[in-house]
């Protein structure tokens, strides 16, 4: 299976953490185990790329929120 047939899934989870969820809620929420998504990561380059991004935004996120309290 290609990571394609699993954009829906893909897509929910990256927004989840560019929204400042760990990626353990995010794929939980998403109904996908942790090692499934991280697999999925490793076997593709862009995702590669776009999962970096998102946990840059949720780093931004977090940290926004931090400075808040």
């Amino acid at each position: 299976m290609s990571t394609e047939d699993h954009a829906a899934e893909i897509s929910l989870i990256l927004a989840s953490m560019e929204d400042g969820k760990s990626l353990r809620a995010a794929c939980a929420d998403a109904g996908v185990s942790t090692p499934a998504f991280l697999r999925w990561v490793d076997a593709d380059r862009e995702l590669q790329e776009q999962y970096a991004r998102a946990r840059e935004e949720q780093a931004d996120t977090n940290a926004d929120e931090i400075l808040s309290i």
